[in-house]
């Protein structure tokens, strides 16, 4: 029977990949200095127009919400992690270092695309490999692939409308007769198929709710990382998130209307830029981890007590006055105070102050005359919203009431 072109495409694909992340097929790599000079400087180390071509058909049998991915793997620094064998300081002792790993680590990465059922299994596989090479130049160059894996997994799971499992377990033995190359090439596969059976297509406010959740997540109840390794995973998506995947925001943005948008250019500003990235631009995040989630209780409480209020404000009997001063007095103003940590405190003052512009902007856009005494029922909401960040929550409402020109 003759070979349909995705299958042959599949491949060849999976073929050129191994060029660069074929780690764990079993393919011993160089370990003498020329001969892995001989392999990074030779035509095969690079791409040829065919295998360019092919590629696009290849991405064309993918379905819309993975078509993003494949445009983040144009970045520069995927470049630099698929060259992460010849960008070794000593690629000999590297590659002697993974070739004594041979055959376990092929057992491991078979077992892991045995298991390849949820997203999750994915962290596992990684976690695993690293951990397995003692040496340190291996353990460390194969981490900057292990990166790379978990960035694709975690693109997924911004698109997903399932929450990833926290644990999970690899078949015991991987089936016979393993034929692919790479792992990257079935870990995109079930991303793909996963994606396609979703059940239920989520609004544009909720995919962008989760996909700032890392970074403007304060107050969901969600524990920030508190060890170097997590902060190191954690500050990779949070890049990956808010640079990269600009057109899934965009267009929650163009829901809000055009007097609200106005209001929110404020977070595509450098600085703006920098406040997402807030937590991992600190000298010791981990230590801004434990900071924060001392007061964990306290900030879920105070910011769903809030967001109820702005989901339950009636444009009949409220005014967008009103709105913005319990916005101001009722969660800008007391957010920074609820943490006892002096590094706390000045991250979560950052994020305040980005929330207070885009307040500001929209009460000089709608003319609002500001009022300085507002107050709100406070009730038990804690965890009872489906927001991850006030960031957008806030947007709908300042955009409701916009959109009925009740000022």
């Amino acid at each position: 029977m003759k070979e349909s072109i995705s299958e042959s495409d599949e491949q060849i694909y999976d073929k050129m990949m191994a060029k660069f992340l074929g780690i764990g097929n079993g393919s011993p790599f160089p370990t003498a200095d020329e001969s892995a000079k001989a392999l990074c400087n030779s035509p095969e180390s690079t791409l040829s127009p065919q295998e360019l071509s092919s590629a696009v058909r290849f991405y064309a049998t993918f379905g819309a919400k993975m078509q993003p991915f494949f445009g983040d793997m144009n970045a520069s620094d995927s470049y630099n992690i698929f060259r992460w064998f010849c960008n070794s300081a000593d690629q000999g002792q590297l590659g002697q270092a993974l070739n004594a790993k041979l055959i376990e680590s092929k057992k491991l990465r078979d077992t892991a695309i045995t298991s390849l059922e949820s997203l999750d299994t994915n962290r596992l596989y990684t976690n695993k490999f690293e951990a397995m090479f003692e040496d340190k130049l291996a353990r460390d160059s194969v981490r900057n692939v292990g990166v790379f894996y978990r960035e694709t997994v975690d693109f997924g799971k911004s698109l997903s409308v399932v929450n990833g499992r926290a644990n999970c377990t690899l078949i015991d033995t991987p089936a016979p007769n393993i034929t692919y190359r790479t792992f990257l090439l079935p870990l995109i596969k079930t991303i793909d198929r996963l994606l396609k059976n979703e059940p239920v297509a989520e609004s544009a406010d909720v995919v962008t709710d989760r996909l700032l959740g890392p970074a403007l997540g304060i107050g969901n109840g969600r524990p920030f990382p508190d060890t170097e390794a997590g902060a190191k995973s954690f500050c990779s998506g949070v890049f990956r998130l808010t640079e990269q995947n600009v057109s899934i925001p965009q267009n929650y943005y163009n829901t809000l209307g055009e007097k609200t948008l106005k209001a929110v250019t404020v977070i595509a500003r450098p600085d703006g830029y920098e406040t997402l990235r807030g937590f991992c631009g600190f000298a010791d995040p981990v230590k801004l981890g434990r900071g924060l989630n001392i007061n964990l209780k306290e900030a879920i409480t105070l910011r769903d007590n809030v967001v109820n209020y702005l989901d339950n404000a009636n444009i009949a009997n409220t005014t967008l006055a009103d709105v913005i001063c319990v916005i101001r007095l009722h969660f800008l103003a007391k957010a920074p105070k609820i943490f006892a940590d002096q590094f706390a405190q000045i991250y979560i003052q950052r994020i305040m102050n980005l929330y207070a512009e885009i307040v500001d902007a929209a009460e000089r856009i709608a003319m609002v005359k500001p009022i300085n005494t507002c107050t709100f029922p406070i009730g038990n909401y804690p965890g009872q919203n489906k927001y991850l960040t006030f960031y957008v929550p806030m947007l709908n409402t300042i955009s409701r009431f916009m959109k009925g020109i009740h000022v």
